[in-house]
């Protein structure tokens, strides 16, 4: 009795290892492939087209309740992105029950996605103060760069967004950013941990017109101001492009 017992056991036993072994969704051939990269942070094309087209209907009625500031991506997705070799970069707006994304899309010389979509995004609100968002005023802005903006300037469109931003986004809902590749190879090349994209507004000119500014982001959790990249087009009105 004992001896049928500790067999029926074991069956058992081996029964539940094999119901609960991973299916062989992927061949081995293509698992070692993934493996050479993490891509933890990436989100289906089906996904991406269910968030923007969310956004697209329903981010007007999502600002006004929640004036969207900033984003934040790990390093790993811009590494990831530049292994793809775009012809350029464009961040997409997202919404996912209530929760706003940012999501990161290589291009090719046709303006199609190429690739994976990367997202991981953190939004401010309402991680901003937890994740120290606010940029410290001594950096020095880069003006050293073509790629780059004066820290000045920098603060200028921020306090701008803080205070029009909202009522902005309720005129021109925007829906993406195209962004040079050279500004994501430079940040890339910094001592940076992940990258931060604020949004901001420049009232010197009709229409006034919306930015998305890059920083990295230090080991501590602060801004790397010594560079704040912008020359980010965006859609609308640059939509098209």
């Amino acid at each position: 009795m004992k001896t049928k017992f500790f067999q029926n056991g074991i069956g058992a036993l081996l029964l539940l290892i094999i119901l609960n072994q991973p299916s062989p969704i992927f061949s081995a051939a293509h698992n070692k492939e993934m493996a050479k990269t993490s891509f933890s942070d990436t989100i289906p094309g089906a996904t991406f087209n269910v968030w923007t087209s969310a956004w697209n209907q329903n981010g007007r009625s999502y600002i006004s309740q929640t004036h969207i500031r900033a984003f934040q991506l790990p390093i790993s997705s811009v590494q990831n992105v530049l292994n793809q070799s775009p012809e350029s970069i464009r961040l997409y707006f997202g919404l996912d029950n209530n929760v706003p994304h940012l999501v990161l899309v290589g291009m090719d010389n046709k303006g199609n996605p190429q690739g994976r979509f990367y997202n991981a995004s953190v939004p401010c609100p309402p991680t901003c103060a937890n994740m120290n968002f606010f940029p410290k005023e001594d950096g020095q802005g880069g003006e050293r760069n073509v790629n780059t903006i004066p820290m000045s300037t920098f603060n200028t469109w921020n306090n701008n967004w803080l205070t029009f931003g909202q009522a902005f986004m309720q005129q021109t809902l925007l829906t993406h950013f195209k962004m040079p590749l050279v500004n994501l190879q430079n940040l890339k090349n910094q001592n940076v941990t992940a990258v931060r994209f604020y949004l901001g507004l420049d009232r010197s000119v009709t229409p006034n017109v919306a930015h998305l500014n890059m920083v990295g982001v230090k080991a501590d959790g602060t801004d790397a101001l010594e560079q704040i990249y912008n020359e980010s087009m965006p859609c609308p009105p640059n939509c098209g492009q």
